[in-house]
């Protein structure tokens, strides 16, 4: 979890990003690109980081994560769901008979082969499938949208406005 040896800043990543949400006092984020191995949770002062990666044995190039506020963490009934380097569900009590599941998502980009893609987005569409029909469904994290003006270029990917 450390920084890399070389580094100008020695400091654990998870305790930045904690320092940073506290800031803005967020309950809870998705994370993108985590690159952490595996899946794993560590706790920090004032939020617990899940998250959801590659194995030991693949290169790290993707990875989502949840950060969550310790005094949500307390409430929880279960810990995050992870499905993969790109996928990851937390289902949060609202009131006494009411949820919201949030998926946090990471989407290949473009530079992903059209496989990848095609599995991430049938992955996506099996997890928000199997949410049940009476929970408020929160999707979170990075889609790897295109934005710009060049429409012509990209008429799929790009709307006129």
């Amino acid at each position: 979890m450390l920084d890399r040896s070389d580094s100008a800043r020695p400091e654990r990543r998870s305790a930045i990003i904690s320092c940073e949400l506290e800031k803005y006092d967020i309950d809870v984020a998705a994370l993108s690109e985590v690159r952490f191995k595996e899946s794993g949770s560590i706790r920090e002062s004032g939020y617990t980081i899940y998250w959801s990666g590659m194995a030991y044995s693949e290169r790290s190039e993707s990875g989502v994560g949840l950060a969550i506020k310790n005094e949500l963490v307390t409430k929880l009934i279960e810990v995050p769901h992870t499905i993969n380097d790109r996928l990851m569900t937390l289902r949060l009590p609202l009131s006494e008979d009411r949820w919201c599941t949030l998926i946090a998502i990471y989407a290949p980009t473009m530079t992903n082969s059209r496989e990848t893609i095609d599995i991430f987005y049938h992955q996506l569409d099996s997890t928000s499938a199997s949410v049940p029909k009476l929970d408020k469904i929160m999707l979170m994290g990075n889609f790897n949208a295109r934005v710009g003006q060049d429409y012509i270029t990209w008429p799929r990917a790009l709307g006129k406005y």
